[in-house]
């Protein structure tokens, strides 16, 4: 059996390649900062890290967390790290109170970072924790409702952060969504969605509505179908207990 390969093939799987060699030659652990002109220049983070989350900050600076390294992904990171653009470099900051990876981080409205959930290679975290870029620390704060691997964040007009999905299990979606409230510093379960998530994209719209798309519902299974597609009226979530 013959096959042809088209040039737009060639050029994916040669780029493809490159970033591969590229990822080898540098340990897996490097940032790319700029890339202009076609050239791309890279930089050494202070370790090796894989699914791990970075939050740019009011000041342009970027906080880099958790993570894991080795294979299998054996190691799990408490560390983070601030990339700072305008001198190029990374420098270590301060220790997460537990180790996460594939866990997510958002910026609030007064410049701390919120990071939740994620697997900490004990079990499925929900736990959560707040990020004070002026004292440099972690605090911890409230649980979530549900532990959950991956959940997707989307801040709303009013400053709460909208929490949808994620995985209760690796390869399983969940249709909840919960509420974090950055001043009382609170999670509050919210309306369910109409499908379980996992690796879906949630987005706020300007009327204030919360579009959310795709994802799996288990493993092996997609919502990528139209009729997957929902409008979630943050305003009018009913309230689990």
């Amino acid at each position: 059996m013959k096959y042809s390969i088209k040039s737009t093939q060639l050029m994916t799987l040669a780029s493809c390649l490159m970033l591969f060699v590229l990822m080898v030659k540098q340990g897996g652990a490097i940032a790319a900062e700029n890339i202009q002109q076609g050239e791309v220049q890279t930089i050494q983070m202070s370790v090796e890290r894989a699914a791990h989350q970075a939050t740019r900050l009011e000041n342009g600076k970027v906080l880099v967390s958790g993570g894991c390294a080795q294979r299998g992904c054996e190691v799990i990171h408490r560390s983070t790290e601030i990339f700072d653009s305008s001198h190029r470099k990374f420098s270590p900051a301060g220790d997460m109170l537990e180790p996460r990876v594939s866990h997510t981080s958002i910026l609030l409205n007064d410049g701390r970072v919120l990071i939740v959930g994620g697997w900490t290679g004990k079990g499925i975290s929900r736990s959560a924790e707040i990020y004070d870029v002026k004292t440099n620390a972690f605090t911890a704060i409230e649980d979530m409702s549900i532990a959950r691997i991956g959940p997707v964040v989307t801040p709303l007009k009013d400053g709460q952060i909208l929490i949808t999905g994620g995985e209760p299990r690796p390869g399983f979606g969940l249709n909840s969504s919960e509420l974090f409230d950055p001043v009382r510093l609170t999670f509050s379960l919210s309306g369910k969605m109409n499908a379980n998530r996992g690796a879906h994209v949630a987005v706020a719209l300007v009327d204030g509505r919360v579009l959310v798309t795709g994802g799996h519902s288990a493993r092996g299974r997609f919502c990528a179908l139209p009729r997957y597609m929902i409008l979630i009226q943050v305003s009018s979530l009913p309230q689990e207990r």
